[in-house]
């Protein structure tokens, strides 16, 4: 028996690396299921101790991260693969056991030649690098699984893809056990089941597009606001990267509720969820938003805007084409002007705590200075029967 070194999958909450491991090998903790919610750094950190296990929604993007502690004497660099296995082939490696079966991580960066401007770089890996004795996490691995036939992840820590092929599992034939040998072999591998909840394709509405924020770090409200909804459907979106702080972008998926005084009282002429994050120079990330219809007619006149929108004391490099705000307005007809009402839900990134209408805007920001306007800095849409916009 030997000490495992390097970046450390376990394939259970008991693993301390003792190779060869034993245990169960089908539930890896490190291996964590956020479906379609977002799980901040610090908590995959502190809580090491702990699985996360969120419901899997067919049609949806579903977010899967990776942890992994660093139990060698040197600072590491190492590539997270994530394989998503159908059941139908678990015994047959030599079918899934390759790259079109790897989970994605959509990069995104910024234009170095438009400051304004992104660039998404699909990634068949993320990066981890550790200290000794460190935890670590990934971003957001996502995937979209079409089908509800049961699956495995399998995370496979390597210095690149030549290396993940050296560690081909051999001598499967049709032998299940021959897999946990495998796992107790190699404390960089890990294995997970997921199920996967049944959803309708014709239910879900949903876009994506990339977030940016170019300016100073800043506190930013990002929010889905949708138009002319049946109540009762749910709308959420997250990002698939988190900020420099460790603070994840996303507000799960939320009911929307009947709007009082609304013509007609089964449809929501405007609602909004928002959540409000420090977000630093530079961040870039994919962001999934969505609508969820339940089996509720899709009225023609529906839409669907992911927007960023910003309160504080006005400067020209924050304010750009909306300075028009700022004459003659009040913080409160500005809040209102970016689309914003007493029916509005905020959540604190940090704290998860929701709070709703303009009170909870300024509650869930907690400003130190009271700011002077709010105002839209970005925004992508959806209108039905005209395609996808940015706004």
């Amino acid at each position: 028996m030997s000490n495992y070194s390097g970046f450390l999958i376990r394939n259970n909450s008991e693993d301390n690396g003792s190779i060869p491991r034993t245990g169960s090998w089908t539930c890896c903790p490190d291996i964590l299921i956020a479906g379609k919610q977002t799980l901040r750094t610090d908590d995959m950190i502190s809580n090491y101790d702990k699985g996360f296990n969120e419901v899997v929604s067919q049609y949806f993007d579903n977010n899967f991260y990776v942890r992994s502690k660093n139990t060698s004497k040197k600072d590491l660099t190492k590539n997270v693969y994530l394989f998503q296995v159908p059941q139908h082939l678990f015994l047959t490696p030599n079918i899934w056991y390759n790259q079109n079966n790897l989970v994605m991580y959509n990069k995104v960066i910024q234009d170095p030649d438009n400051p304004m401007q992104t660039i998404t770089i699909p990634q068949n890996y993320q990066t981890l690098t550790a200290k000794p004795g460190s935890v670590v996490a990934t971003n957001a691995f996502t995937w979209r699984p079409t089908t509800t036939e049961h699956h495995c992840l399998v995370v496979v820590v390597a210095d690149n893809y030549e290396d993940v092929e050296s560690q081909f599992p051999q001598n499967i034939n049709n032998d299940v056990g021959a897999y946990a040998s495998w796992i107790y072999q190699h404390g960089n591998i890990g294995w997970h089941n997921v199920s996967i909840q049944a959803t309708t394709a014709a239910d879900i509405y949903e876009r994506q597009t990339e977030l940016l924020q170019p300016f100073n770090d800043t506190e930013i409200t990002c929010s889905i606001q949708v138009t002319n909804v049946p109540v009762g459907v749910e709308i959420g979106f997250s990002a698939n990267t988190n900020t420099k702080w460790g603070d994840s972008i996303a507000v799960g998926s939320t009911v929307v509720p009947a709007k009082p005084g609304a013509k007609d009282p089964n449809i929501n002429p405007s609602f909004n969820i928002g959540t409000n994050v420090k977000i630093e120079q530079g961040y870039a990330s994919k962001v999934s938003f969505y609508i969820d219809f339940r089996g509720k007619d899709k009225p023609k006149n529906f839409t669907m805007n992911f927007v960023a929108s910003t309160a504080g004391t006005p400067t020209m490099k924050t304010i750009g084409k909306n300075i028009g705000l700022l004459q003659n307005s009040s913080l409160y007809s500005s809040y209102l002007r970016s689309n914003f009402d007493e029916q509005s839900i905020f959540v604190n990134a940090r704290t998860r705590r929701v709070h709703s209408g303009f009170k909870g805007f300024m509650e869930a920001h907690n400003f130190a200075v009271i700011p002077h306007f709010v105002t839209v800095i970005g925004s992508n849409g959806v209108t039905p029967q005209t395609g996808f916009q940015k706004i």
